[in-house]
């Protein structure tokens, strides 16, 4: 069991550094699944045979050891995928919360407003943040279509794209979202389903042997 715990650890410990260290490398799918694929199968089978060895050793400092390391792999490994998966979902709600939406009383603080210096920044202002020309009253107190300088244009295309940045990281995210969920199901089922057939498995052999032996 010792090997194969060795084994476990390397499979747990390699990955999650070499997100953190090489994440072009170990980011992607073919270098991340095999080993978590692994890892959800040769833990609960190391579990289940540490406990069934400690059973018939009487409970040895060991083999007790060894399903205490084998159940940690699982429990930490688990809780990091919980964490990041926290975390994931709280990013499309702080991008979502941080797009800004059109005030309702703006359009007519551009018209009513008293000074009309106040009246043309307003609807610049509304130009800039939402790309749309409202009316206004000029210094004429004339309604006219505000109409957005140069600068104006070029400071609302650099929101359009860090919007379309912004977007394509949310859709990116929720993804991502979706996939540790999934992966963190089969961790914990994966996880009682090899547990219960290794250990009954190594039960019905051990009743075998006992029953040979009389």
């Amino acid at each position: 069991m010792r090997f194969l715990l060795i084994v476990c650890l390397l499979l747990w410990i390699i990955p999650l550094m070499g997100n953190k260290l090489l994440p072009s490398i170990f980011s992607v799918w073919y270098v991340q699944w095999p080993p978590f694929l692994l890892l959800s199968i040769l833990v609960p089978y190391g579990f289940a045979k540490s406990i069934q060895a400690a059973m018939i050793n009487n409970i040895q400092d060991k083999e007790f050891g060894n399903c205490l390391l084998f159940l940690f792999v699982f429990l930490a490994n688990n809780f990091l995928m919980k964490v990041g998966f926290n975390m994931l979902q709280s990013v499309p709600k702080m991008l979502i919360a941080s797009t800004p939406s059109m005030p309702e009383n703006m359009s007519l603080q551009a018209i009513e407003n008293k000074s009309s210096d106040n009246r043309k920044l307003i609807a610049s202002v509304m130009y800039i943040e939402f790309g749309q020309p409202i009316i206004y009253k000029d210094e004429t107190n004339s309604l006219v279509v505000y109409v957005p300088t140069a600068e104006e244009k070029l400071k609302y295309q650099d929101k359009e794209i860090t919007a379309s940045k912004a977007n394509n990281l949310i859709d990116q995210t929720r993804k991502q979202t979706l996939e540790t969920m999934y992966l963190y199901v089969w961790s914990v089922l994966s996880f009682f389903v090899t547990f219960a057939v290794t250990f009954s498995s190594g039960q019905r052999k051990a009743a075998k042997v006992i029953a040979s032996n009389y």
